[in-house]
Parts: structure tokens; sequence; C-alpha cells
């Protein structure tokens, strides 16, 4: 009876993974489609594409795409009057902004999560960790308006560098991955590196951070990505250094020009998903796989 049922269990197992596979499967060629559809109608010509939507096209356009560079622009203040900055002006800023962004809020978070994991006989490091989860749970819906008006009153609204500076910090969910990790090193690698004449820095740079890579570079990428399709706190507190997503945004709205024509705009958004898609090809295997660390033997 006993191994009767343990044959109906993974039978049942079986069964669901099946269906949770179909599933998953159909999901995924809705999104492929989606994707495929976006690129065949972005060589498309404007009668073309009302035309045919689900056909191949008549001619493939490629000159859309630089089409898309040429009229795809949002209009910024220089306090003079307004200039538009364009698709590949904004390709830069999406860029520094999300490279800039990413570095220092994952770096100096981590370094925080390390300092919490092991020196917790420290009770400064025990207070972070409770104001990590305290702030955490705290709600901060409706803060918005506050926001901004300290921005404006400090300083930082509408200014990159000082942007930058607001970026260290030690709160959020990506600190206690990394407490998570740094709590799985054992500290036999910093014992073994002090008797060595390291500092604390260099077990921190050399031994700590290296271990911990791989959940270091995927939360990196993810950050990376979340910057990169971020548009609404670059147009609130960012309005004169427009990213490709605050571009993009605003393309829906703009109805005059070859900025409205549906194939131009599609191949803006093609454009844009480019950098995402080369980064998950790339590193996929990084943001998927497990984190192994081993420890000393004895």
């Amino acid at each position: 009876m006993e191994k009767k049922s343990v044959i109906q269990k993974n039978d049942s197992h079986s069964v669901v993974g099946i269906i949770a596979t179909i599933i998953l499967g159909l999901y995924s060629l809705t999104m492929l489609f989606t994707v495929a559809w976006a690129l065949i109608s972005s060589v498309k010509g404007p009668f073309d594409f009302f035309d045919h939507p689900f056909g191949w096209p008549e001619e493939f356009r490629w000159k859309n795409y630089i089409t898309a560079f040429e009229v795809i622009g949002y209009p910024i203040s220089t306090g003079q009057g307004y200039r538009t900055v364009y698709l590949f002006e904004m390709f830069g800023w999406s860029f520094l902004y999300c490279i800039a962004t990413t570095i220092i809020t994952q770096l100096s978070r981590c370094c925080c999560a390390y300092v919490c994991a092991k020196f917790r006989r420290y009770r400064v490091a025990r207070l972070m960790y409770n104001v990590i989860i305290i702030v955490m749970i705290l709600p901060i819906l409706g803060n918005l308006a506050g926001n901004i008006r300290l921005a404006k009153t400090v300083g930082y609204y509408d200014n990159f560098l000082m942007h930058l500076v607001t970026c260290f910090g030690f709160t959020g969910g990506n600190v206690l991955i990394y407490y998570a990790s740094f709590k799985n090193v054992s500290w036999e690698y910093a014992e073994a590196a002090f008797m060595d004449g390291a500092t604390h820095y260099d077990v921190l740079i050399r031994i700590m951070i290296p271990m911990i890579k791989t959940s270091l570079l995927a939360l990196m990428l993810l950050e990376f990505k979340a910057h990169w399709n971020d548009y609404s706190y670059i147009m609130i507190y960012q309005p004169s250094l427009p990213n490709l997503a605050l571009g993009i945004y605003k393309m829906q709205f703009d109805n005059s020009g070859l900025a409205s024509e549906i194939p131009i705009q599609l191949a803006g958004c093609t454009l844009a998903i480019m950098p995402i898609l080369i980064m998950y090809l790339v590193f996929q295997d990084k943001l998927i796989g497990n984190v192994a660390i081993g420890g000393l033997k004895g």
C-alpha cells in the first residue's frame, strides 16, 4: 500500500508538472509573438501596416529605424525656451543613469549587508538591521508631494549629481538577499586573511564580495533593467534629463508628424528593448542560476 501511494503521488506530481509546463509554454509563445509582431511591423509602411496588420511587409523599410532616431523626441525647458532631446541623446542618458545608479545603489547596500551579517556583535549593526526591517514594513503611500518638496528644498531636484548622492543607502529588499549571502560565507576565510596581515577593507573587497559575486551580478542586472524601464522617476525628479523610457512613454501621445506613425513608434520600442534583450542573452545563466558557496574543510 505504501509503495502504491508513493507511485500515485509521483504520478500526481507529473501531471501537475505537465500542466504547468503547458501553461508556461503558451505564455512564452504569447510573449514571443508580441516581440515578433513588433519587429515585423516596425519595417512596414504606414499604409501597409493598416492594410495588413498581421501580414508580411510588402517592402522592408529599414529606414524606419533611422527615422525613429530623427523624429522621436522629448521637449525640455532650457530656461530660455525649449529644445528637443532626440532618441540618440536619450540612449546616452539612459545608459549613464542606469549604470551609475545601479553601481552606487547595489554596492552601498552590499556593504551595509556585510556589516549587518558579519558584525552582529556590535550594537550599531543590530540597530541598522532592525531599521532596515522597520523601513520595509512602514507604508510609503501618499508621500510623493512631500518628496518633491524635499527634493527642491535640499537641491537634488533635476540635479543628476545630487541624485547620485541620494542613491547611497542601506534599505530595500536587496539588502536582505546580500545579508543571507554573506551569512553563508564562513568567517574563517576572513580570519585566515587577518593572519596574513589583511585589513577589513581587503577582506570585503578581495574575499567576501567575490564569494557572493553571483548574487551581486544578478541583482545588479535586475536593478539595471528596472532603471532602464523606469520613466516615472525621471519625469518627476529629473525632467531636464529624459531617458529612453520617458521618450517612449511620451511618444504615444505624439499625434503629429512621422513620430505618430505606428511603424516608426514600433521601431523606437524595438530599439529600446534591444539592450535589455542582449543583456539577458549574455547573462541569462547569472540571472537564473543558483548561488553555490563552499566552506572550509577542517
